[in-house]
């Protein structure tokens, strides 16, 4: 298969100044580069970048979902761990577990974590969630199709209080969010009566400096992933399909570049999640099968199939690791291969499995719906994950799996960690629960 957009490249960086857009925000320029490149009225872009698939042996805590994805506020410590080799040296779960371990049900609430409050509750269910580092601000998006901006006036006081500043009418439901290199992407289905242009599967693209507009059409159902990296915006959708959009600088609007189906090696059902690295680009499926592509050829180099047992409903990039989650109540691990290779990127077996249980020690049935990464005030590297059919968002550090107990949600589907230390979930009664890490421990002696 041909590369992603015919030859062309991209690239660079923007420089440019705030402004007013119908999101309902103002937006702060910063200096961090963009996926995209620089475009017509050179915008300063922003947003998190894949990182570089090969590492150097001090990599840092941070997790990464791709462009979008915002880092933690704490400072990572070094890792001591990160040797070659198969699991690419590091110990994962509890020692002399043959490569599985087993999480017991729910732990109590952590008590390094303090409740800041719940906002919302209008029973708009939310769908996705998004932290917007630079001006620490929140979206969500929602089963009715609304996007919401909520605003906090001083995240670091005792007990900052979030306000929805903005709700927008997207015109179908909202199934993933993106903001990358000065543009908002609202992957979503029509609801029934809704924007034409959306069925029944689009993207709603807004240029968050002019509020220009406009509509990526062609996927048949929901958008469940978006991502930016390597100068394009990628599209996994329920119709099996991944898209690959090319940003034409001169009018700031995104043209169709791929659609990869499985006719192409692509996938044969929906496509579930998406992480871009620098080199590679992960994908995964309903059928629990993961790929990974190239991200200058746009081939497809490797397949794991059966990856899990059911959907992977999530994935997660750290420090050379893939970690995948799946409604098989299943966390996986995936080492890069001791020899990256065309076929052999990612080691085929995984490098540990954490098998999900319930409260009575036998493995959960409800499955894994949401994963994400923080950082402590200890900095140290902790995975959320919200399970089908629970009231709880677990905690898990890393690479132990010690358990860090729980918080507390009312069946969440949308995490996020970020600004000051701070945890979010939204959840199926619309409702918007914030955490905080408290501060760590000064040593004795």
């Amino acid at each position: 298969m041909d590369n992603w957009d015919g030859g062309r490249g991209y690239g660079g960086r923007g420089g440019g100044r705030g402004g007013r857009n119908n999101f309902g925000r103002s937006y702060n320029n910063n200096n961090s580069r963009s996926s995209f490149g620089t475009y017509q009225d050179s915008y300063q872009p922003r947003g998190g970048r894949g990182n570089n698939y090969q590492h150097d042996s001090r990599s840092n805590n941070n997790f990464d979902r791709g462009s979008g994805h915002n880092g933690s506020y704490y400072q990572p410590r070094p890792d001591s761990y990160n040797s070659r080799g198969r699991g690419g040296g590091r110990t994962w779960g509890p020692r002399n577990t043959g490569g599985r371990g087993r999480g017991r049900g729910p732990g109590p609430e952590p008590e390094d974590i303090e409740f800041l409050g719940i906002y919302g509750g209008d029973k708009d269910a939310i769908t996705a969630l998004l932290l917007d580092a630079a001006t620490s601000q929140i979206y969500t998006g929602s089963k009715e199709g609304f996007l919401r901006t909520w605003r906090c006036s001083n995240p670091t006081a005792p007990k900052p209080v979030w306000e929805c500043v903005s709700k927008v009418d997207m015109d179908g439901v909202v199934d993933s969010l993106l903001l990358e290199g000065g543009f908002m992407c609202v992957g979503m289905h029509n609801k029934g009566g809704g924007n034409p242009a959306l069925q029944p599967g689009g993207i709603k693209v807004c240029h968050l400096e002019s509020g220009k507009q406009h509509v990526l059409p062609g996927h048949q159902g929901q958008v469940h992933a978006l991502a930016a990296a390597g100068g394009m915006l990628f599209s996994g959708g329920q119709d099996g399909s991944i898209r690959a959009w090319r940003l034409d600088p001169g009018t700031a609007c995104f043209a169709l570049a791929k659609s990869i189906t499985a006719q192409d090696g692509g996938h044969a059902a929906a496509v579930t999640t998406l992480v871009p690295t620098d080199r590679f680009l992960f994908s995964a499926d309903f059928h629990g099968n993961i790929k990974v592509w190239d991200m200058q050829s746009g081939q497809c180099v490797q397949t794991l199939d059966k990856g899990h047992g059911s959907v992977v409903t999530d994935m997660i990039f750290w420090q050379n690791h893939l970690i995948s989650a799946s409604l098989d109540s299943n966390v996986r691990i995936w080492a890069e291969a001791e020899k990256p290779a065309p076929g052999a990127v990612l080691d085929r077996e995984p490098a540990y499995t954490h098998v999900a249980q319930d409260a009575q020690g036998k493995p959960a049935t409800g499955g894994i719906l949401k994963m994400t990464g923080a950082v402590d005030s200890a900095n140290n590297a902790v995975l959320l994950t919200s399970h089908n059919g629970e009231h709880a968002v677990r905690l898990w550090e890393l690479p132990s799996f010690a358990d860090r107990g729980q918080l507390r949600a009312s069946d969440p589907r949308a995490l996020g960690a970020g600004f000051a230390g701070m945890l979010f979930s939204g959840d199926m009664q619309g409702n918007l629960k914030a955490w905080r890490w408290k501060p760590a421990a000064m040593p004795v002696g």
